[in-house]
Parts: C-alpha cells; sequence; structure tokens
C-alpha cells in the first residue's frame, strides 16, 4: 500500500505534527479539520499502524514511533521533490541540463569551441559531451541509440531533422614556393602528383573518391592521416599537395597556399541533425540556434 502514499498526505501529516493540533494544521494548509483527520487515517490504513497517540482530554496528539520514521522520510522525499522542481525550472529555461553532441574532428576544432563558448555565457550550467565518429559505431546508430542528442553529419539520412549549416569546398594545399598565386588550380595538375589525404575509410574520402572518378581521375594517394594537421604538414614538407575540405585545414598557416581546385570537386555538405521524433530541450534548442550561427559566421570567412 506505500506505492500510493502522496505527498499530501506526508505534508499533512507533518503540519499536524509541527502545530500540535489537527485544528490548528487545518488552518494552516486550508483545509478543514475533517480534511485532515481524512488524510492522517488514510496514511495509517497505508502504513498499518497508528501514527499518532491521542491522549484524552486537552493534550494534544503526539506521534508515535512510527508516526516519527515518516515525518522523517517525509521530509526527505519533500527536499528531493524540491530539488526536482528547481532542476525543471532551470531546464524550462534553459539554465542547466546535459547535451550530448555527436561531432567529428573538423567541426570539433573549427565549430565546436566557438559553440561552446557561446553556451557558457547564456548558460553556463549546461554540461556538454562530445562524442566524436566511432568506426566502429556510426553517430547516426548512436542517435537512435539514444547515447547523442545532436550531431553534425555531412550526408542527408530519412527518419533524421537536418538542417545545412555549412558548404565545405574542397581545397588543395602546397607548399608557398611551389605554388602560383591563383586562386584556383588546374586539377589535372594536382592529378600529377602525389596526394595526401585521410584514410580511405574516412566518410569524407569515400565521398571526395567518387567524386574525383566522376571526373575521370584516380589519384596516386602518398600519405593519409586522420590527424588534419599532418596532412598539412607533410604538404608544408613539399612531400605532395593536400587535397582536404576547407573545414580541415588551418588557414592561418602563411607557408602553404590554398587553391580550389578546377573542375571544383562536389561540395560536403555538413548537417545538425536530431531524431524527427525527438523533442529538445531548451538548452538544446539554444545549442542549435548557435551552431547554425557560428557555421554561418566560419562559411562567411571564406567567401
Amino acid at each position: 500500500m506505500l506505492e500510493n502514499i502522496e505527498l499530501r498526505h506526508l505534508l499533512t501529516l507533518r503540519a499536524v505534527a509541527e502545530a500540535g493540533t489537527f485544528a490548528k494544521a487545518a488552518g494552516r494548509l486550508g483545509y478543514t479539520q475533517s480534511a485532515v483527520s481524512q488524510q492522517i487515517a488514510v496514511l495509517e490504513r497505508m502504513v498499518g499502524c497508528p501514527l499518532f497517540d491521542r491522549p484524552k482530554g486537552p493534550k494534544p496528539p503526539l506521534l508515535t514511533a512510527a508516526g516519527r520514521l515518516v515525518v522523517e522520510h517525509g521530509r526527505e522525499i519533500e527536499r528531493s521533490v524540491e530539488s526536482l522542481s528547481r532542476a525543471l525550472e532551470d531546464m524550462a529555461a534553459g539554465r542547466a541540463g546535459r547535451l550530448r553532441l555527436g561531432t567529428f574532428p573538423s567541426i570539433s576544432s573549427r565549430i565546436v569551441p566557438d559553440v561552446v563558448a557561446l553556451m557558457k555565457q547564456q548558460a553556463p550550467d549546461v554540461a556538454i559531451e562530445l562524442v566524436e565518429e566511432d568506426v566502429k559505431v556510426s553517430t547516426v546508430q548512436r542517435l537512435h541509440d539514444g547515447e547523442i542528442d545532436i550531431c553534425f553529419l555531412v550526408s542527408e539520412y530519412p527518419g533524421l531533422t537536418q538542417q545545412l549549416v555549412l558548404e565545405d569546398h574542397h581545397v588543395v594545399i602546397t607548399r608557398a614556393d611551389r605554388a602560383t598565386e591563383n586562386s584556383t588550380i588546374p586539377l589535372s595538375e594536382v592529378m600529377s602528383e602525389p596526394i595526401l589525404g585521410m584514410p580511405a575509410a574516412d566518410v569524407c574520402s569515400v565521398f571526395l573518391e567518387d567524386g574525383l572518378r566522376r571526373l575521370g581521375y584516380k589519384p596516386s594517394w602518398t600519405y593519409r592521416s586522420a590527424d588534419n594537421s599532418t596532412v598539412q604538414s607533410m604538404a608544408r614538407s613539399g612531400l605532395g599537395r593536400g587535397l582536404m575540405p576547407m573545414l580541415t585545414v588551418d588557414t592561418t598557416d602563411t607557408e602553404v597556399v590554398f587553391q580550389r581546385p578546377d573542375p571544383p570537386l562536389p561540395v560536403r555538405k555538413v548537417y545538425l541533425s536530431r531524431l524527427e521524433s525527438r523533442t529538445l530541450s531548451p538548452a538544446e534548442e539554444l545549442f542549435w540556434d548557435l551552431a547554425v550561427r557560428v557555421s554561418s559566421e566560419v562559411a562567411q570567412a571564406w567567401l
């Protein structure tokens, strides 16, 4: 029967214990005295024993040992409910909560830091957990398994709500003293030299090689690395030309030159994504809006 105990029963019990009489407790709670007596009677039936000793005459009712135990645990329940109420208020206001973000290295380094910094200004108590792409478990699978809340993806998928936030063009990275001053470089010239890039199994590499095949090219890969800075370092050392999405490169590096291939390669489209059926919390909605804003600013800087 204890599973039927309601918070109002516990509040009434404590009110009687503190006020000293059923009448005073009724006045404090805004109930009638009979309503207070009925609630205590219901609670005693659920507990299975008396909660008050009721002396004859004007003496106030006294808590039994069981009554004191119920009051003690009732206070803990009240505190838990109050804590839950505050937490829900904070979540509803977007001040607190937890956000699990699926991401990948170039997004983690170029987009996420600025978004998190803005989040900390507006919602400092929101905990953000980054979950990067795993070769064994895809980000999309993590979404469906409930392991992440929002993620960045480079493809469109059924069953997801997605917003295009970035169009990431491929660029050629060449050691500065070997590059021309042109903003573009013939793709045929690039393909005649050793090529540096990401691992063959990487989803972006698969996308890139498919685009090259459609243009009639099969690159000669000299070196592949999952570390974007390593690929750029290799290009800086003159070991070949890097072929990478713009988001993956360090554009402040003055020892290399970044050029667009001609003809251009397919654009890597980056989508902010979540399950169609998922309701975002206020903090998650804030993150979504900020991620769209920061991604737009990064794209504008490339123009």
